[in-house]
């Protein structure tokens, strides 16, 4: 097993499997509609000797049903999904192609609190929904509202970091703020009330250079923001995290 595999194992036992994350999910349409909100919680189950990992999600849906799924085992030596500092991106897989579902989701971590942002293109690449988790550590404290950052033009960026699929991080380095809307123009933006911003494809970008960017405002003088890059064969090239301060 190679040095990064190990590393990027230690992230995953560090920063997301730790317990239970217990959060409301929220998945939008294309043009901002609600297509469905419940609560889910995420819990873990490291195995005593830290060489795998089981995850258990359990959902409750507002008609009052529930369900529960499990994932993995996930093994030591074989985890992929490239965690950069407290962030990290997974999809079903690495690369678009016509007539494939695909899945992604970007994870932000901030103390004992969790978001991520999903989306989901189905098999003729149209946009089914965009999914807001918010979530925290053990007991949910409640899901703020109404938050908006667009009206912030002053934020300053502190530091720029990069990881390849291979797991290769690249040097940090300043950044420039630039609101979400004016990175990848030709994309359509889904914005959620909890302060987490999309930008993404409106159709799946199967022979194009394209981006999925999610901004989270953390709070009034925090924002990250994660970006998904792939290349003009539809393949994810580097998943990079920018740090924005006020």
């Amino acid at each position: 097993m190679s040095d990064l595999l190990s590393q990027n194992w230690e992230k995953f036992l560090e920063i997301q499997a730790i317990g239970d994350w217990n959060g409301i999910w929220t998945r939008l349409a294309a043009n901002g509609d609600l297509v469905e909100r419940f609560h889910g919680v995420r819990s873990y189950v490291v195995y005593p000797d830290r060489e795998a990992v089981v995850q258990k999600n359990h959902y409750r849906y507002e008609d009052g049903t529930s369900e529960s799924r499990t994932f993995g085992p996930y093994e030591k030596g074989k985890l992929t999904t490239p965690f950069l500092d407290y962030s990290w991106t997974w999809g079903y897989t690495p690369k678009i192609e016509q007539g494939q579902l695909y899945l992604f989701e970007t994870c932000f971590k901030h103390e004992r609190l969790g978001v991520s942002s999903g989306c989901k293109y189905l098999e003729d690449g149209s946009l089914h929904h965009v999914t807001s988790i918010w979530e925290t550590l053990d007991f949910f404290r409640g899901e703020p509202q109404e938050i908006d950052y667009t009206s912030y033009n002053n934020w300053k960026g502190s530091m720029i970091s990069t990881i390849t699929p291979d797991l290769i991080i690249a040097t940090t380095s300043d950044c420039q703020w630039k609101p979400i809307n004016e990175l990848a123009q030709d994309n359509i933006i889904v914005g959620f009330s909890n302060g987490v911003t999309v930008s993404l494809p409106e159709t799946a970008a199967y022979d194009r250079e394209s981006m999925i960017i999610t901004d989270w405002l953390v709070n009034p003088g925090l924002l990250k923001r994660g970006i998904r890059h792939y290349n003009q064969e539809g393949k994810l090239s580097q998943f990079s995290l920018m740090t924005f301060m006020r």
